[in-house]
């Protein structure tokens, strides 16, 4: 059975012996010791959740993908410059796509087909059924870090076999195009308070979306997931995984640049 924060580390035994009337009663822990103790818990977590002082990371890693069949493994270089671009070159012999992401914008083309995007955040928030990513949120996601708050007013918070349980309370409403989704949330910690995994379920339905991390790469002070895996479950499944073979802290030319004769892909 799942335990709370508070009756997994106190177990109610502060008892104050007060004289009075030569009778004796018991008194146990107030509601604000309660509090005071599970919001060191979530800052312990937002803290380590942090993304890390850089200014520029290439990373080396490769990405499979189950959208589209023919398209192979690739092999990808990113570059995070922190907070202010995202960008990706990925290819495989004749293949190749590349993608830049910035706080305005979501770009992107590829070579087989000759097809780029070109759009906001609304593309990606598309993609994976959400109605809150930007910027800051892919950049985090990708980081391996929590891309959206979190509060002990929204949370649950348990701990089972060396791990922590975040459970959402009530479920958060995704306003959609044409429909509107709700999703219970579930958040998985290690116990040194990296990300396991992360679950959007939605209410009433089989279709979730999963996003799982393993074990870690570092470079200096900097950590890394070896592995970000999406997968949308639902009419449309679909499942990308980026795998981070080494990264360095350096900076490096991001070029982009469409071609004149590629056609503009619609959502």
């Amino acid at each position: 059975m799942n335990t709370s924060l508070v009756k997994y580390f106190f177990s109610f035994i502060v008892i104050a012996l007060l004289a009075s009337c030569k009778q004796m009663k018991v008194v146990s822990t107030t509601d604000n010791d309660i509090i005071n103790s599970q919001n060191k818990a979530f800052k312990q977590i937002e803290s380590q959740q942090k993304l890390a002082d850089f200014e520029s990371i290439v990373i080396q890693g490769n990405l499979s993908q189950s959208i589209k069949s023919e398209i192979p493994e690739l092999k990808i270089t990113m570059v995070v410059e922190k907070d202010k671009l995202i960008w990706t070159n990925a290819s495989f012999l004749i293949f190749s796509a590349r993608s830049l992401i910035t706080p305005e914008k979501f770009k992107a083309y590829e070579k087989i087909k000759r097809t780029y995007v070109d759009e906001d955040f609304s593309y990606i928030n598309n993609l994976l059924g959400l109605d809150f990513i930007d910027f800051e949120s892919v950049q985090k996601l990708l980081t391996g870090k929590l891309f959206f708050p979190i509060s002990t007013e929204e949370f649950n918070f348990d701990i089972s076999k060396n791990q922590y349980l975040l459970i959402s309370k009530e479920p958060i409403l995704v306003k959609m195009k044409d429909k509107q989704k709700k999703y219970n949330r579930k958040i998985i910690f290690n116990s040194d308070f990296s990300i396991n995994s992360i679950a959007f379920n939605e209410v009433n339905s089989e279709d979730s979306i999963l996003i799982f991390y393993k074990d870690k790469i570092t470079d200096g002070k900097i950590e890394l997931p070896s592995e970000v895996n999406v997968q949308i479950k639902g009419s449309k499944s679909k499942e990308v995984t980026l795998k981070y073979n080494s990264f360095e802290q350096k900076k490096i030319d991001t070029p982009y640049k469409v071609p004149n004769n590629y056609s503009k892909r619609n959502l």
